[in-house]
């Protein structure tokens, strides 16, 4: 996760350089912000579900580079997520 976090701060997407960044079609900016997402999701979301996302200040700001990136990878990792707790909920339901 450090990684992540570490090659998202060097890039300084806050400054103007950054929103430079944010501005293009930058696919693998993307990916690295989603990759970032999912490993917040993992270390910190577990069992939290998707409402996690809505508290946890570092993924707000994750999920608002993916919007300016314009890119469908955010809207996908939340379909997944929610993809995966139904069929989780199914498997337990069926114990």
């Amino acid at each position: 996760m450090k990684i992540f976090e570490n090659a998202i701060n060097e890039l300084n997407l806050e400054s103007e350089q950054g929103q430079a960044l944010l501005a293009t079609e930058n696919k693998d900016l993307a990916v690295l912000v989603y990759n970032y997402i999912k490993c917040i999701a993992l270390k910190r979301g577990q069992g939290l579900g998707v409402d996690f996302f809505k508290n946890d200040a570092t993924s707000k700001t994750m999920f608002g580079y993916l919007l300016a990136l314009k890119t469908p990878l955010g809207r996908q990792f939340i379909e997944e997520r929610q993809a995966a707790e139904s069929m989780f909920d199914a498997a337990v339901k069926n114990l």
